[in-house]
């Protein structure tokens, strides 16, 4: 059987229910229509991909809704009391950075459009990026300008919806 990779936005993307890469459908069929925010849970059975920059068997614990540690089948932590899922040997990585793209999926950052950043961003997601860096084309500067002001803007809007839900 072909091991799944799961990412660390799986927990967001798993929330939101959007545009999920496979291996995040896997886990939430796992977990059925649970939501995440709770205090403490365990993902055990992954393979991680630990700081010496090696894929071993072990875990991860997620604490309100954020990655607080992970751990190898040498420093199991206690699960007493703890909300357990098991990963069934999926592959758990960090957040992958998308440093340099135009766009994707029919969309172009130069579209200069937030609804394009936004369809540019929910597919980056679905595949594990959870920081992009776009890049524009060779353009004159006022169009440059315009199409940053409209990234800004999308951003901020992003950032205040983030803190409403």
């Amino acid at each position: 059987m072909k091991k799944e990779v799961l990412h660390d936005n799986t927990l967001r993307a798993l929330e939101e229910g959007e545009g999920m890469h496979r291996s995040f459908r896997m886990l939430r069929g796992m977990l059925g229509k649970k939501k995440w925010r709770i205090y403490k849970m365990i993902i055990k059975n992954v393979i991680v991909y630990t700081e010496d920059k090696k894929f071993t068997a072990g875990g991860i614990v997620v604490h309100d809704d954020k990655i607080e540690s992970i751990y190898t089948t040498e420093n199991v932590p206690d699960m007493l009391g703890e909300e357990v899922v098991d990963g069934q040997g999926a592959y758990a990585i960090p957040g992958l950075i998308d440093l340099h793209f135009h766009g994707c999926m029919g969309d172009d950052f130069c579209d200069n459009s937030k609804e394009a950043i936004e369809n540019i961003a929910k597919y980056e997601a679905s595949v594990g990026v959870t920081t992009i860096a776009p890049a524009t084309m060779t353009l004159p500067v006022e169009e440059l300008e315009d199409i940053l002001r409209t990234a800004a803007e999308y951003k901020k809007s992003r950032i205040r919806r983030e803190r409403i839900l």
